[in-house]
Parts: C-alpha cells; sequence; structure tokens
C-alpha cells in the first residue's frame, strides 16, 4: 500500500479523527511533515503508529483515546541541530527523545497522566520510563513493528547488498 493509500484510509476514519484532531491541526505538530524519520517523515510514521494503536486498543476494549493521542505525539520532538556526534544522535534516538515528547505534549495539549506514560514509554525496554498500562505496550509494540518495516524499506538495497556479500565472502572461504 502506496504512503498515500494509507493516509488516506487513516484521514477517512472519522472516529479517530475526532480523537486527534486538535493535534493534527496544530502548526507545531505540523512541523513533524517535513522531518524525514526512516522512509517516511516523522509526522506520516506517528499518524501510522497511532491509527493502528486505536484499532488495536479500541479492539481489545482499552482507552482507545489516550491510545491514540499518546500514539500520535510519541514521537513529537525536533531534534537537536547542534548534536553532531553519532553517540549524541543514537542516545537522542533511543532514550532522550521520549522525554522531549512528553515536555512538548504537555506544553501544548492537556494529556493525561496515562497519555504521558504511554509516550515516556514507548521505547521499552530502552527509555527512563516503565510501562504501565497495556495502553502502553501496545503503542510500544506498534512504534517497534511500524518503525521495523520503514527502517527495511529505507535499507533494503543496503541490507540485500550486505547479504550478499557475506554469502559471496562464505562461498569462496569454503571452496
Amino acid at each position: 500500500m502506496s504512503k498515500s493509500s494509507v493516509k488516506s484510509k487513516i484521514l477517512n476514519d472519522s472516529s479517530f479523527l475526532n480523537i486527534v484532531d486538535d493535534i493534527l491541526n496544530n502548526k507545531c505538530f505540523d512541523e513533524l511533515k517535513y522531518i524525514e524519520q526512516h522512509a517516511t517523515t516523522r509526522y506520516l510514521h506517528s499518524l501510522k503508529v497511532a491509527h493502528l494503536s486505536y484499532k488495536i486498543a479500541k479492539r481489545l476494549g482499552l482507552d482507545y483515546v489516550a491510545t491514540a493521542r499518546a500514539g500520535l505525539l510519541h514521537d513529537f520532538y525536533n531534534e537537536k541541530k547542534e548534536e553532531k556526534t553519532f553517540l549524541g544522535k543514537l542516545r537522542l534516538c533511543i532514550v532522550d527523545h521520549a522525554e522531549l515528547a512528553s515536555i512538548n505534549s504537555k506544553e501544548l495539549f492537556k494529556i493525561s497522566s496515562k497519555e504521558d506514560n504511554i509516550i515516556k514509554s514507548h521505547m521499552f525496554p530502552f527509555g527512563k520510563t516503565l510501562p504501565k498500562h497495556k495502553e502502553s505496550f501496545i503503542v510500544d509494540l506498534v512504534d517497534d513493528i511500524i518503525a521495523t518495516k520503514e527502517f527495511g524499506r529505507k535499507y533494503r538495497n543496503e541490507i540485500s547488498y550486505t547479504l550478499g556479500l557475506i554469502i559471496v565472502i562464505l562461498k569462496n572461504s569454503i571452496s
């Protein structure tokens, strides 16, 4: 399914949109459309995580409102432009961005303590916050699945080339 068809499918789900409309119409959140993340934008990544998490939580009879809102806000941060080192970028990517997303979300939206935990714990087990709710685990898992798929799409050629090279080297070393 293409990016545009995924986005249009999500944006046609009126019950989901009613829950997250204030976030999607926020100028600061809209800036995520211009930040590349894996093979997409941070905006579209967050939209996909939020929508799938929402559908799962709703199907399981859980708090799908908190799940949708926190799923949308889980990556609501901008990189520190001054961060140049690989380790600094890695720490931001794995550990610190959940806390930054929480701070930004509290600043601009009324988020509940459950939503805050979902946002802060979405990098479990690498982040600083443990998941306290079933909804936290849903967003964490959905984010992992979608990010892995996006990452694989972006680096498919490099991974295929590397695996091919390893196979050739192994075959030559055996013969």
